[in-house]
Order: structure tokens, then C-alpha cells, then sequence
């Protein structure tokens, strides 16, 4: 336990009844969304929670796996049963590394550090790549966490810092139909419905108008007569959000 908080307890990947759930739980849902991508998660996994058990080993031995590509099965097999139901929904995940598969046409979230996601583009090249980076990209960088915590991502991210990533140095430019775009991460471990917007607004800003304007390059008193103007349309709107400026030179 961390903090008196048991550890992260994924679905076990080793068992029967988990596939058996998701039999159902897909069939429950297949008409209760619309949209063609359904995001199956995939983060902070750890196999460790069932390595050590009986069933585990012999579910390994009589599906000829290793315990380091058991995530890849069990992705695979939970996809196939997804698109039983919903064969035009394409599965998205989080990035877990390099050397994990994942199946064709699947959309990955990456969740690294700063940077470009080449490497991992170059790694996947048929999968697609939401780029949502720790170290620049999330919004709770700068707040203490649930265990009372500093922040282990260091400061907060300015609408500055998001705004001043140009999508276009982020992947090779005969990769480009493969990156889908940015997403600021939002936990809600330390959120809810009063402190969320403040988090999100302006900075959420900052990042549309960076991806939907890629080739504007906006100088520093262009922007903020931008972020200062939207920032208005928010208030217009009674949303609540954080200040652009000190209004102070």
C-alpha cells in the first residue's frame, strides 16, 4: 500500500471471467456512444498485482505467453472482442514504450516527457499518435497529489509554455497523416467541477489556437491581446478561468 491507498489494481489479464466482463460490458455499450473512438486505457499497468499467482502461471503455460508480453495478449484479445460488437470503432491506448505491440490502425496516446515523438512514430508505424506529454503538456504539474505530495512533474505549465511547442517540429513530415494532434491530461484524482475549469482555462486555449493555426507564429504582444481576448469570451460565458495576466508592464 502507498499512503495507507492500496496499490493500482488493473483487471486481471490472466483470467477468464475478465474477458467474459468485457463480453458484456461491450455489449451494454455498443449503442450508448456514437463516436468511431473508444479509449480502452492502458496507463500505470502493473503485471506485478498477479505474476505471483497459480492461475496466472497457468494461464501462461496453456496460451504459450511470457509474462512480459501478457499486456500485449490481453490487449488484443479485448480488442477483438470490442470490434465483435463495434467492428468501425478504433481502439486508442496509452503509449506504454517502444517494444509493445499494438494492433494496426490503433491510435496512441503518448505520455512521455517533453519532445518529439519520432522514436516512438518510427517504433508504431501504423499506428496514429495523440500527443499528450507530462512534461509540458499537464495541466496538474505544480499541485500537490493525492498522498499530500509535492509535485513530481515539477512547476506549473504556463499557457506560454503550451502555446510555444510547434505541433509540426513533433514527428517526421512523412509522418505527418499519422499524428492526430495534442490533448492537455487532466486527472480527476485532486479535481472536480469548481477547480477543473481554472486548470483548464486559458491553457486549453493556448493549445487550440497553436493547433489550429500551426503556421502563425504570433509574437508575445499578439498572443496576449489573443489570450486576453479569449479569455474574455469566457467570462461572456460565466466559465471561470485563471488569469492571463497580472495586467501589470
Amino acid at each position: 500500500a502507498r499512503g495507507g491507498a492500496p496499490p493500482y489494481a488493473p483487471v486481471n489479464p490472466a483470467d477468464e471471467r475478465t474477458y467474459n466482463f468485457f463480453t458484456k460490458y461491450f455489449s451494454d455499450l455498443k449503442d450508448a456512444f456514437e463516436s468511431d473512438y473508444w479509449h480502452l486505457g492502458g496507463d500505470e499497468v502493473s503485471i506485478g498485482c498477479v505474476s505471483g499467482l497459480k492461475s496466472t502461471s497457468k494461464f501462461l503455460s496453456e496460451h504459450n505467453l511470457q509474462l512480459n508480453n501478457l499486456q500485449d495478449y490481453y490487449i488484443g484479445r479485448e480488442r477483438k472482442i470490442l470490434h465483435g460488437f463495434r467492428p468501425d470503432v478504433r481502439a486508442g491506448y496509452w503509449w506504454r514504450g517502444n517494444n509493445n505491440k499494438y494492433g494496426e490502425g490503433d491510435i496512441l496516446q503518448y505520455w512521455g516527457g517533453g519532445g518529439s515523438v519520432k522514436r516512438a512514430m518510427d517504433s508504431h508505424p501504423t499506428n496514429y499518435f495523440i500527443y499528450s506529454p507530462s512534461g509540458t503538456y499537464y495541466l496538474d504539474c505544480g499541485y500537490v497529489n493525492q498522498y499530500f505530495g509535492g509535485s513530481w512533474c515539477g512547476g506549473i505549465h504556463s499557457w506560454r509554455d503550451i502555446y510555444n511547442i510547434d505541433p509540426r517540429t513533433l514527428h517526421n513530415p512523412d509522418k505527418k497523416e499519422f499524428f492526430m494532434g495534442g490533448e492537455l491530461p487532466l486527472w480527476s484524482e485532486m479535481n472536480n467541477e469548481f477547480n477543473m475549469p481554472l486548470k483548464l482555462f486559458p491553457r486549453g486555449g493556448a493549445l487550440s489556437f497553436r493547433y489550429w493555426n500551426p503556421e502563425v507564429n504570433l509574437n508575445e504582444a499578439q498572443l496576449m491581446e489573443m489570450m486576453v481576448k479569449y479569455q474574455n469570451r469566457l467570462k461572456m460565458y460565466d466559465i471561470p478561468s485563471s488569469r492571463v495576466t497580472n495586467r501589470y508592464c
